[in-house]
């Protein structure tokens, strides 16, 4: 993920396109909903999602 994340970097080059509000929650929303198949609580799915997604704004911002 982190290798992805530096990749974007490259050309996410202001705050702004790193910086999608309702894309991250989509991703979220998404790993919400696909967690009872793969036999994950649903809180934990948003967790890991919301630490993940904000991790790599930081990473992102960064190298911008």
């Amino acid at each position: 993920r982190s290798a992805y994340v530096r990749e974007a970097g490259r050309f996410k080059t202001t705050e702004e396109i790193v910086s999608d509000p309702s894309q991250n929650q989509e991703v979220i929303q998404g790993a919400i909903d696909a967690a009872p198949s793969a036999h994950l609580p649903q809180i934990v799915a948003k967790m890991v999602l919301e630490v993940t997604v904000s991790s790599s704004m930081l990473l992102e911002g960064y190298i911008v």
